[in-house]
C-alpha cells in the first residue's frame, strides 16, 4: 500500500489488472508472490543489523521473515519502477535494470548486490495478514504493507502486469469501489487507513503495533464472514503452497 503526500490526505497508488489475469479488470495495490530468489541469503547483508530475526518479530513468524519485504520491494519495482531502496545508480541506469529483471535476464539479488542496493526495513510497515478461504485454489496467504513515495519518484507501469495507475485518497477508493472492482481484502485494507489525515500520522499509526491477520471471508449459516484467529494463520502460513506480498 503505497501512498504519496497530497494537498489533503495522503494518496493511495492503485494499478489496473489486465482482464486476462487474476483479479483482471481490478484495481489492485502492487506485489505478487515470493520467489525463491527472495530467500537469497546475500540480502541479509544488505539490510542492516539480523534482518531476518527482526522481520520474523514483526510477523510473529518461526521463518520466512525478510523474503516477505524483498518480495514487496521487488515486486513495487517490477510493477511501478519504484525503488524502495537506497541505489545510486541514475535513473536510466535504474530503468536498465528494472527492463533487465523483467525479462529475466537478471536476478533481482544479483542486481541488488551487484549494485550495492542496501533495504532498509522500517520503511515498509507491516499491516495485515489476510489468507484465503478454503474454497481458493491454490491457496494463499497475503501479507499488506505500508510505505511512503521517496521524494523524486513516480509510477511507470510496466504494460503486462499492471496497465494504468491512478492516485486515490482512501475515501475517494472507496467510494468508487465497484466501477474500480476492488477485491474485498483490497477495500478492507484501504478501510483500514482511510481514517489518517497526514501522512505522519499514517505512517505512525501503521508502526510497531500488532498487525491484525485476518482470515479470508468463510461461509456460515450462508453467510460471509471475516475471521481473525492469529494461532490459526500462524500454523497455515506454513503449510500454504503460495505467498504474497502486497
Amino acid at each position: 500500500m503505497l501512498f504519496r503526500d497530497s494537498a489533503s490526505v495522503p494518496e493511495l497508488l492503485l494499478l489496473r489488472r489486465p482482464e486476462h489475469v487474476s483479479f483482471g479488470g481490478a484495481w489492485v495495490f502492487p506485489g505478487g508472490g515470493v520467489e525463491a530468489d527472495d530467500r537469497h541469503t546475500g540480502f541479509a547483508e544488505l539490510c542492516g543489523a539480523d534482518p531476518e530475526q527482526r522481520a520474523r518479530q514483526r510477523l510473529s513468524a518461526d521463518a520466512d521473515g525478510l523474503c516477505w519485504w524483498i518480495a514487496a520491494v521487488r515486486e513495487l519495482f517490477e510493477e511501478t519502477g519504484i525503488a524502495l531502496f537506497r541505489h545510486a545508480s541514475p535513473g536510466a541506469e535504474l530503468n536498465d535494470a528494472r527492463h533487465a529483471l523483467l525479462a529475466g535476464d537478471v536476478s533481482f539479488s544479483d542486481l541488488s548486490m551487484a549494485n550495492n542496493w542496501t533495504f532498509n526495513l522500517e520503511r515498509l510497515n507491516y499491516h495485515s495478514y489476510w489468507v484465503a478461504p478454503d474454497w481458493v485454489s491454490p491457496r494463499y496467504a497475503t501479507r499488506f504493507f505500508v510505505a511512503r513515495l521517496p521524494e523524486g519518484q513516480d509510477c511507470q507501469t510496466d504494460g503486462e502486469e499492471s496497465l494504468e495507475h491512478r492516485w486515490l485518497q482512501p475515501d475517494e477508493a472507496l467510494a468508487g469501489q465497484d466501477a474500480l472492482k476492488l477485491p474485498r481484502p483490497t477495500a478492507e485494507n484501504i478501510a483500514s487507513v482511510a481514517c489518517y489525515k497526514t501522512m505522519d500520522e499514517l505512517l505512525q499509526g501503521t508502526a510497531d503495533g500488532q498487525p491484525a491477520p485476518v482470515m479470508w471471508p468463510r461461509q456460515v449459516d450462508g453467510e460471509l464472514v471475516l475471521e481473525a484467529d492469529l494461532a490459526q494463520l500462524k500454523n497455515l502460513s506454513v503449510r500454504l503452497p503460495g505467498t504474497k506480498s502486497d
